[in-house]
């Protein structure tokens, strides 16, 4: 595709590409041709090679499950991790311009936890599960990105052990290094909990002035109840949600395949026009015994 390729080396030019995203770690931007477009990510700075090379093989791992992002084969370049665009729009952006409607954040928690469950299943943990990291694709289907900072048997951690990983909002008590748990995927359950936490209140259930006292909240303060925060969120919707942000990760959903279960049994329930309150976890079973 040597029109992408051209894009890529006159990009300094400005010509053929939007950027989306830069930070000194990484510059996310969309290369256009008349074919259509690709979306590019160049991780930078110190083992930018390294990381490139890890996420790539996370994503050929993840290949073909529905609701991760695809390596694309249109564009090859040096330093250039590219993707098919879905023409998605960051959950992020979204949040700044509307409040979701809570049938359709059960719809994306559903969709979120069949994905989530086959990363899963494929030995992936991602670990930095947050609105920035899941598009809405043109056809409104989550998609989640960013495995920057996955782990799997092929792939361990790079990081050094009591190191923070993830996004500070939406961390797991276990991944700010200081409750001797390991990190493993209940650690996305819980961030995936924040998530929806935002989605159906319109804010984070932590909201303290600096990172610090943020981790704090995490590991110690106990969230409102979302249908505290709005009477209109069903109890059994925030009943789920509190079980995904459990601070032990043994109270917490053990699998992603068990939340399904539920959110399907609680899109059931609100048909039949109740509150949507039933016994949590019936279905909730871990395929190999996990650390508590």
């Amino acid at each position: 595709m040597t029109g992408l390729r051209d894009t890529v080396s006159t990009s300094a030019a400005g010509s053929g590409f939007v950027v989306l995203y830069e930070s000194q770690t990484t510059r996310i931007y969309r290369a256009v041709d008349q074919e259509g477009s690709v979306i590019c990510k160049e991780p930078r700075g110190a083992g930018a090679a390294l990381r490139l090379r890890r996420e790539a093989g996370t994503l050929r791992r993840l290949q073909g499950i529905d609701g991760v992002a695809r390596l694309s084969t249109r564009l090859k370049a040096p330093g250039v991790l590219p993707m098919e665009d879905c023409g998605g729009v960051a959950l992020s952006q979204v949040l700044r311009t509307r409040r979701l409607p809570t049938a359709e954040v059960l719809a994306l928690a559903i969709r979120l936890a069949r994905t989530l469950s086959e990363v899963h299943r494929a030995g992936v943990v991602h670990r930095d599960i947050n609105p920035a990291n899941l598009l809405l694709s043109d056809a409104g289907a989550p998609v989640l990105v960013d495995f920057d900072c996955a782990v799997s048997a092929e792939h361990p951690a790079l990081d050094a052990g009591g190191d923070m990983v993830g996004t500070a909002g939406y961390v797991a008590p276990e991944q700010t290094g200081r409750t001797g748990h390991v990190v493993d995927q209940r650690a996305d359950l819980y961030s995936l909990g924040v998530t929806l936490y935002e989605l159906t209140t319109g804010r984070l259930p932590f909201a303290p002035p600096d990172a610090l006292e943020m981790l704090r909240d995490h590991l110690l303060r106990e969230p409102a109840a979302p249908s505290h925060v709005d009477p209109a969120i069903p109890r059994g919707f925030s009943d789920i949600i509190l079980r995904l942000m459990a601070k032990s990760p043994a109270q917490r959903y053990q699998t992603a395949e068990g939340l399904a279960h539920d959110l399907h049994r609680l899109r059931d329930t609100l048909e039949q026009g109740t509150d949507g309150r039933f016994e949590l976890g019936r279905d909730d079973f871990p395929a190999r015994l996990t650390p508590e």
